[in-house]
């Protein structure tokens, strides 16, 4: 995991709409000298927590090992495509095009508040293992950016972006959910978000990120069809500054009503996370995606590539040709897999 100096992340998942956009992910990440190392942290004694925001009608362990830490949010899904406006019908937003709410896709605590299903440690950089009785799986492309969180006396005062990369929050399409969270995580290795995080020192139209698209693929019978809407990170409605502003003001007073969460007693539960990994990046379906869903033995690849240096037919032709070498294009690709499937 190529992430710069950048400390130990946890990844999430949530929903910001743009234009043609929506957002998610999360992960542990260890720092040794220059590298990280994407390790598993379910029996570890480190605190983490993963949400997710939503939108209308988008969008190993060594020793000597530096370890901090950290947690993700991670954005989500176009709720029109994804059969969920009806859950937010009643949840009213000061702008049409305001994120409707956060959600929880992994919270590490012990506290009988925090529901056990997302006490599992969900995340994987190479395969999602299909949940049992479900047919209705889809690929949800994020871009997650990962912050430094600062704490003031049981409130979030402020984010810093420390790096960004390709993540899936990928979701099942089923009615009854009382809360959109219930479709998130069905357990270990059910979401994704990439080895390759990349620096970012700077969240804004003068950041790097400014120049990133992101792009989604399902391979299946070694054929590639285009999953999700090839788009700028950028066309988010929320995004930087305004982004951040909401970001900070629902982790501290989004309250426990209908479809939503009370994220901040779940952060409190954690011990209030020192990293908050935002996911901010899932594209509409293309007309393929919204109507085909994974089967066993796909391939589910999310890509964030910088829109200066290549155009979309050049990263499409690296998927087929299984080119995810260059370090300034973050790559995240996952085997659809039966439980206990060990990769070859």
């Amino acid at each position: 995991v190529q992430a710069h100096g950048v400390g130990l992340a946890v990844l999430v998942g949530g929903v910001v709409d743009l234009v043609g956009m929506d957002v998610l992910g999360l992960f542990k990440v260890l720092v040794q000298r220059d590298e990280l190392a994407l390790a598993g942290l379910v029996d570890e004694a480190v605190l983490h927590a993963v949400v997710e925001l939503a939108v209308p009608q988008a969008a190993v362990l060594d020793e000597g090992m530096d370890v901090l830490p950290v947690a993700l949010v991670l954005a989500a899904l176009v709720l029109e495509q994804a059969g969920e406006a009806e859950c937010f019908s009643s949840v009213k937003t000061s702008e049409e095009t305001e994120p409707k709410a956060i959600f929880p896709t992994f919270i590490p605590s012990n506290s009988k508040s925090v529901p056990d299903f997302l006490k599992i440690f969900p995340f994987s950089s190479e395969k999602i293992i299909y949940p049992e009785n479900e047919t209705k799986l889809q690929i949800e492309p994020e871009c997650a950016v990962l912050f430094n969180a600062e704490w003031k006396d049981g409130k979030l005062k402020n984010l810093f972006p420390l790096s960004f990369g390709a993540s899936n929050d990928c979701s099942i399409r089923k009615d009854g959910a009382k809360k959109i969270s219930e479709k998130k995580n069905w357990g270990k290795e059910t979401k994704g978000l990439s080895s390759n995080m990349i620096l970012l020192d700077d969240f804004s139209e003068n950041s790097k990120l400014y120049d990133y698209r992101i792009a989604s693929f399902l391979l299946r019978d070694s054929n590639v069809f285009e999953y999700g809407e090839n788009s700028f990170v950028k066309n988010y409605n929320y995004i930087w500054k305004k982004l951040t502003l909401w970001l900070i003001e629902k982790f501290n007073s989004q309250k426990d009503e209908g479809p939503k969460e009370n994220i901040h007693e779940y952060l409190k539960e954690a011990s209030f996370p020192e990293k908050i990994l935002v996911s901010i990046g899932a594209t509409r379906y293309t007309e393929f995606g919204e109507r085909n869903f994974l089967k066993k033995n796909d391939e589910a690849v999310v890509v964030l590539y910088p829109d200066s240096k290549y155009c979309e037919e050049e990263i499409i032709q690296k998927v087929k040709k299984r080119d995810f070498s260059d370090s300034e294009i973050s790559f995240l690709v996952q085997k659809i897999c039966e439980k206990n499937h060990n990769l070859s």
